[in-house]
């Protein structure tokens, strides 16, 4: 009896740990550009999950990997703190003194021990990459007199290592982020240049066509979110742009759409306010780190909820024309309220009106 509560509490750790090593490794690749499409592909792959199972258990895919490549990152840093510490000693040793005995034994330390934790990480890497491996050098050690006596040691941790690098599922993150990313892009690249081009209000054209730009944002900003989940559910790139089945969709739920939707967009608030004013106080990408952290923990759950929506609309038949036209209409209400939060947004950004380029609901976590 009294192992069950033990197990339910490692249990718990882990998935802890796993979202946080998560969510901290799709922040720092937010913040490096062309891995910030792995980010944005793993946001659209929960969202596919979702969408395809309509099970919330399966909104954090991969969390198991990101947990060990977390302990991974951690255990690494944990050993090579000493070895750093070290080399500023002996660093500093050979400055003052570089003659002396003292600097020649450091230099030796350092090499030896360096040697040593090199050793120690990569067989903790080669056995399961755990965070216990990381703390106990002398099991890797009878790890691998085991496996040298009984054979095989190479074999084992290739495809330990292998096995890890399947389960991260990169190629095919990295692949959804390009698409996701290319194709929302085309669907949003001729309104927000409209909208942004626009340099002097008071000549009548350029009013025009910030208005044009405008109209043709609030149409786009309410299919795109319906478009990456239908790309996420079925995997193609040319989901990106079946406007039927995508309307088909809507139709058939019409009010968690508009909710969905809504909730995205409302997510992404904060970081509009972010660029429309803070950007203005610290020096430019300062805090970036936090601000990724930031839009992934408060767009992701959203996301989510468009892919459950995604599989309720899936099953379910066609609603009234009426209800249905209802709800389109009080779409485009509140998404007109969003671009004029835009617009005025943009009179204080850093970059002005082509910041419009910059939709951190839609296309990157974080923009560049």
């Amino acid at each position: 009896m009294i192992w069950h509560p033990i197990q339910a509490a490692v249990w718990i750790l882990e998935l802890v740990a796993g979202i946080l090593s998560l969510l901290v490794l799709l922040s720092i690749a937010a913040t490096i550009p062309g891995l910030n499409l792995i980010a944005l592909g793993y946001v659209l792959y929960a969202e596919g999950e979702v969408a395809r199972s309509g099970k919330l258990r399966n909104a954090l895919p991969l969390v198991p990997a990101a947990a060990r490549l977390g302990s991974i990152i951690a255990g690494v840093c944990l050993w090579l703190w000493p070895i750093w510490y070290l080399a500023d000693v002996a660093r500093d040793v050979q400055l003052i003194a570089p003659a002396s005995a003292a600097a020649r034994w450091y230099g030796v330390g350092l090499i030896a021990a360096a040697t040593v934790v090199a050793a120690h990480l990569l067989l903790a890497v080669a056995c399961d990459g755990r965070i216990d491996r990381f703390l106990w050098p002398i099991g890797n050690i009878l790890w691998l007199r085991r496996h040298v006596r009984q054979g095989g040691f190479w074999e084992s941790a290739e495809r330990s290592i292998r096995n890890f690098l399947d389960d991260m599922r990169l190629p095919r993150l990295a692949w959804l982020g390009a698409c996701g990313f290319v194709g929302t892009g085309l669907w949003l690249l001729v309104p927000s240049l409209l909208f942004a081009l626009p340099s002097d209000p008071a000549v009548a054209w350029q009013r025009w066509l910030a208005v044009i730009g405008g109209a043709g944002l609030i149409i786009v900003l309410g299919w795109a979110p319906l478009f990456q989940a239908h790309f996420a559910a079925q995997g193609y790139f040319r989901a990106l742009f079946e406007l039927r089945n995508v309307r088909a969709l809507f139709r058939q739920a019409p009010l968690r759409w508009v909710l969905a939707v809504s909730l995205l967009y409302a997510s992404a608030i904060l970081m509009f306010l972010w660029s429309g004013r803070l950007k203005m106080l610290i020096q430019s990408h300062r805090e970036i780190l936090d601000l990724t952290v930031i839009s992934l923990a408060t767009t992701f759950p959203a996301r989510i909820l468009l892919g459950w929506v995604y599989s309720r609309a899936a099953a379910r038949g066609p609603a009234p024309s009426t209800w249905v036209w209802i709800m389109r209409l009080l779409l485009v209400v509140l998404l007109a309220g969003y671009v004029y939060l835009l617009f005025l947004s943009s009179l204080t950004a850093e970059l002005g009106r082509h910041w419009f380029n910059e939709h951190h609901a839609l296309l990157l976590p974080i923009p560049w």
